[in-house]
């Protein structure tokens, strides 16, 4: 299994035979061998029925069970599957792999219906917050390259969102994908400048929402945003408080909700920008990052904004070389 899968997904395999699990019933191990397989360092446990027939309402009860003990992704390991029991697997998505035949691992965006088909790594149209979260770091704070591991200890997450997103980079022609042992890197193989371009299409406003405020309120882990950055930019003129948080601050910064509103109809000069990143991650300084803020205003109408903005980003991107 370890040298199949390596060779289908070029990614790095390890599997742990035969394993044992004494958080789990007595009754587990009489209906299932235990195996771990790790995948890019992510960690799955799979689960192989001792009988190769099975019951799809059984079989999915126990791995949701299974599941709710291990708190870990669990992938049910068959040595041979049918065109049926595969067919019906799938359409109970449950997670699987039929050794040389065929794979289903939604939780990498992975599947193989048959060992003579091209495995299918599945990218949407746009990048996810995530994977430009990850691009928008690499361009702005990596000079030659990064590994997998390097870039998720500064992002503060598992390893395995990075490796989806490197996975993703090389689809999409951005970085080109180096191993070194057991570890993979990205660096680039043209200007910064050339990569943002190409990337554009693929890239998305951070802003969730925006969150209107009777008055101004200190907003810990906070970035100055909008017009007001660009302001601090370039000559726009602009007196509006503007600041950028992570959603997932919004419950923490202890505002009381009659003092919110989303409608961009309130008058008022105190905004927050609700970011579907952490803005924090990606600026040192007061302002939040260049390219977020073009991001964020290239819908604005207002001409002196968008003067300005064209301004802004045309210096920017030259700098980057």
């Amino acid at each position: 299994m370890k040298d199949w899968l390596h060779e289908i997904t070029q990614m790095d395999i390890e599997v742990e035979e035969n394993v044992s699990l004494d958080n789990l019933p007595l009754v587990y191990s009489d209906r299932y061998k235990f195996h771990r397989l790790k995948v890019d360092g992510h960690v799955i446990q799979l689960i192989e029925p001792k009988v190769n027939q099975f019951s799809i309402d059984s079989l999915k009860k126990e791995v949701t069970k299974i599941h709710l003990i291990l708190n870990q992704e669990i992938v049910v390991y068959f040595l041979s599957l049918s065109s049926y029991q595969r067919k019906i697997l799938l359409k109970n998505q449950i997670p699987f792999i039929a050794t040389k035949n065929s794979f289903y691992l939604p939780m990498l965006g992975l599947y193989l219906s048959h060992r003579s088909q091209p495995i299918e790594h599945k990218i949407s149209e746009h990048f996810s917050p995530f994977t430009q979260l990850a691009f928008l770091y690499v361009l702005l704070h990596v000079q030659e390259s990064i590994s997998v591991t390097e870039l998720a200890n500064l992002l503060h997450v598992q390893k395995m969102p990075v490796s989806r997103a490197f996975r993703e980079f090389e689809l999409r022609n951005l970085f080109e994908i180096k191993t070194v042992g057991r570890r993979k890197y990205i660096a680039y193989k043209e200007k910064k400048s050339a990569v943002i371009e190409r990337a554009m299409p693929y890239l998305i406003s951070p802003i969730q929402r925006t969150i209107y405020l009777e008055e101004e309120v200190l907003i810990p882990n906070s970035k100055i945003a909008g017009t007001q950055a660009l302001g601090l930019l370039s000559n726009l003129n602009e007196r509006k408080s503007i600041r950028a948080i992570d959603h997932k601050q919004v419950k923490k910064i202890g505002l009381n909700k009659d003092d919110l509103s989303t409608n961009h109809l309130v008058l008022t000069s105190n905004l927050i920008e609700v970011w579907k990143y952490d803005p924090c991650l990606l600026s040192e300084s007061e302002v939040v990052d260049r390219i977020s803020l073009y991001l964020s205003l290239t819908s604005n109408k207002d001409e002196r904004v968008s003067s300005e903005l064209t301004r802004m980003w045309e210096e920017f991107k030259w700098s980057l070389d």
